[in-house]
């Protein structure tokens, strides 16, 4: 096989943890791939696109602040990422870039794999910017009875109520991100995610946990944050015996997808084995 090349782009970039994935894969394949990274500021994109031909890259990850600004230099998107502006990934054929998202697919699969069925379910999520619109477009998809979305700019959480209400067929609500806000709508949610920067290393936290013991016990409490590790969220929601996902799963998750859709080979089965694996010898498992 011929080798090739592949990569992240974005700002920050340094702590993207996509070439340990990527490169283990690559590595239990036995393929000649590499995998590199590409800091790209804001306002950057177009000399970017410009530069591509030389790098030689086959395809590439995209993270913030570009997963929208990527939409017009693509020949074609899949239908998920193009509803909800959003691209997490180029894959390059004879010069031309088709993307799509695999944080939706991602982390659905990471709900499926702690064996939360998302049918009929009533989810609250927090935060309402990046990723949280392709999650709400997966969920929304997959038979959620209600969404509320709560955040600090609350025209945003209204704006992406709005987005899935027009949709499907959900009960949907929006509000304020503060404590009595998240306490009411946690009294029927089965299924609580955190996509705000809360508890995140070097970010404030929240104020208070105490919205967690209006969950029913068996709620899912979800945090798309996996440094430090666990958050202070999931700590407080394993205190109460409640079941925790962190955002590790996805993470894998979405890198295999996306390994799949850039190399056009299917991931090996033991595929989330050995991104695990790889992270773990990274030291990402470690508590901090």
């Amino acid at each position: 096989m011929q080798p090739r090349s592949f990569g992240v782009i974005g700002d920050p970039i340094a702590h993207s943890l996509s070439p340990v994935i990527h490169e283990a894969l690559y590595q239990a394949m036995a393929l000649p791939f590499t995998y590199g990274r590409e800091r790209v500021e804001k306002g950057s994109l177009p000399a970017f696109i410009q530069h591509l031909p030389g790098l030689g890259w086959g395809g590439f990850n995209i993270t913030m602040p570009h997963k929208k600004d990527i939409l017009p230099f693509l020949e074609d998107v899949e239908g998920e990422a193009a509803v909800c502006e959003s691209v997490n990934t180029v894959r390059v054929e004879k010069g031309r870039l088709y993307g799509t998202s695999t944080d939706g697919p991602g982390f659905h699969l990471a709900l499926q794999q702690v064996g939360f069925d998302v049918s009929g379910a009533h989810i609250l999520i927090l935060g309402a910017g990046g990723v949280t619109k392709a999650l709400a477009y997966r969920l929304a998809e997959g038979g959620a009875e209600a969404i509320t979305v709560l955040n600090r700019t609350v025209s945003k959480a209204r704006d992406l109520a709005d987005f899935i209400y027009g949709r499907w067929d959900v009960d949907t609500a929006y509000g304020p991100l503060d404590i009595d806000e998240m306490e009411s709508w946690s009294e029927d949610a089965d299924l609580v995610i955190n996509t705000t920067a809360l508890g995140m290393a070097g970010f404030a936290d929240f104020p208070s946990f105490a919205f967690l013991e209006a969950l029913n016990p068996d709620a899912l409490v979800a945090d798309l944050i996996y440094h430090p590790r666990p958050t202070s969220l999931l700590a407080a929601a394993q205190e109460l015996e409640l079941t925790t996902l962190d955002g590790l799963p996805m993470l894998i998750n979405q890198a295999i997808y996306a390994f799949e859709f850039m190399t056009g080979l299917a991931a090996p089965k033991d595929a989330f084995l050995v991104a695990g694996n790889a992270l773990k010898a990274h030291g990402v498992f470690q508590s901090h």
